[in-house]
């Protein structure tokens, strides 16, 4: 994903093919890995067909907003044009966005980081977020911060006007030629509570306390030295 060849050379499907594209065996077996931990217990919670429309929707917003903070970053903050010219690839953004998601769906207090540490859930992505930059230095840290912002987005209620509406969504799951994957042992029918039906004024308002949390984990952040 190029921020600059998204903009100025207008190729838009890069927001979409980037993210399942990997640098190497390990990158993709490390996101194989964590998309079977984290998308069956999603999909427990939110069924089949909308863990399908949350990854499409949030590999699409992922990287949009990923882009936009590189044009961000390059051209109005840093006048650095080192984050334009950025490219990344992989899958890692939207499971960042889907472990904030899974999160807000779970009653588990804690998580674990790697083995090392157990830290509150709500941490849980911060955490990993810093620990794989200190172990990866060339990882996409715009791309992991842009899947936490959309996480927080769509678990604040921010993306439910993009998603399936009850009936529509039961409408899928009978539709016919779905049948063989319907009925299958291991495919997971919507909860009524998961599936969408706010509007865009509750997107906003998910955008809202999104920005919110950021800047609350900010001040934590910055406010954490003095305590020491």
């Amino acid at each position: 994903l190029s921020a600059a060849l998204v903009i100025y050379a207008h190729q838009f499907y890069r927001l979409l093919t980037a993210a399942f594209f990997h640098g190497g065996l390990m990158h993709i077996g490390m996101n194989m890995m964590s998309m079977l931990a984290t998308g069956t217990s999603l999909e427990r919670s939110v069924g089949t067909v909308q863990l399908l429309f949350t990854v499409l929707w949030q590999t699409l917003l992922t990287g949009a907003f990923c882009v936009g903070a590189s044009w961000f970053l390059s051209m109005v903050l840093l006048d650095d044009m080192s984050y334009i010219k950025q490219q990344s690839v992989g899958f890692s953004g939207v499971l960042f966005a889907l472990v904030v998601v899974d999160i807000q769906n779970s009653d588990v207090p804690t998580r674990s980081v790697m083995g090392f540490v157990s830290v509150p859930a709500k941490w849980y992505p911060w955490a990993l977020l810093v620990l794989l930059q200190l172990m990866i230095p060339n990882v996409s840290f715009l791309g992991h911060f842009s899947g936490i912002m959309l996480g927080t987005w769509q678990a604040n209620g921010g993306l439910r006007w993009l998603l399936p509406s009850v009936e529509l969504t039961r409408e899928l799951e009978a539709w016919s030629a779905l049948r063989p994957l319907t009925d299958h042992p291991r495919w997971i029918t919507c909860p009524d509570g998961a599936c969408g039906t706010a509007t865009p004024q509750d997107a906003f308002q998910g955008l809202g306390q999104g920005a919110s949390a950021l800047l609350a984990a900010l001040a934590a952040a910055a406010a954490s030295p003095g305590r020491r």
